[in-house]
């Protein structure tokens, strides 16, 4: 992922979008002065200037001009990230949210599915690049709209189940030395297999 920074906005290369950090969403290109105007009046006005001016060096994309991740897209950095969302699997419907009422609501109206049918979505984590009325993409294989768009999130490994796999394979590996050590320990004084000690081996071969 390639991106620039100035201050608290970030332009994010692969998408064309100009985020903002304190809002987690992008700002459509027409819209940068106005954002800063309602939500940020606390910026100084030189530095307000300067984020003004700093996309119109940039080719941003307009809302409608943004492709839609697919499902296998990792999390994009600085945007919102919605790890418990849901997504419908209805007849591959693959309309995004963020609450089982508003997925419910959802299959009722697109799918005219009633409350005591199966349920036809799954978790999904989701994200969106912009906010409010810009909040909407088109899936090209479904044709489903949406507020979200699916992401696939890698979880880190569980160091709980690490440190049992750890610790199995020491317990087993102990117990391997242990039923050598006893198998060695019953073998008679005089047998060859006492040659399998190092040391042994060793002062045999000075007596050849």
């Amino acid at each position: 992922m390639s991106s620039s920074t100035i201050d608290e906005y970030t332009y994010n290369q692969d998408h064309n979008i100009l985020i903002c950090h304190a809002h987690d969403a992008a700002i459509p290109p027409d819209r940068v002065q106005r954002h800063l105007h309602l939500f940020h009046k606390a910026i100084l006005i030189e530095t307000r200037n300067k984020i003004i001016q700093y996309p119109e060096s940039l080719p941003l994309s307009k809302p409608e001009a943004v492709m839609t991740p697919s499902s296998e897209t990792r999390p994009i950095p600085d945007l919102e990230l919605i790890t418990d969302g849901y997504m419908c699997q209805f007849n591959g419907c693959l309309h995004c949210i963020t609450t089982p009422v508003a997925m419910r609501k959802h299959c009722r109206i697109k799918h005219e599915r009633k409350k005591w049918n199966e349920e036809t979505w799954q978790s999904q984590a989701v994200q969106t690049f912009f906010a409010g009325q810009y909040c909407k993409y088109v899936y090209p294989l479904s044709n489903a709209d949406s507020r979200y768009f699916p992401v696939t999130v890698e979880s880190d490994p569980d160091p709980i189940l690490i440190q049992n796999v750890i610790t199995s394979l020491l317990d087993s590996a102990k117990t391997d030395d242990d039923n050598h050590q006893q198998e060695l320990n019953n073998v008679p004084k005089n047998s060859e297999l006492v040659t399998l000690t190092p040391s042994y081996s060793l002062a045999q071969d000075f007596r050849r």
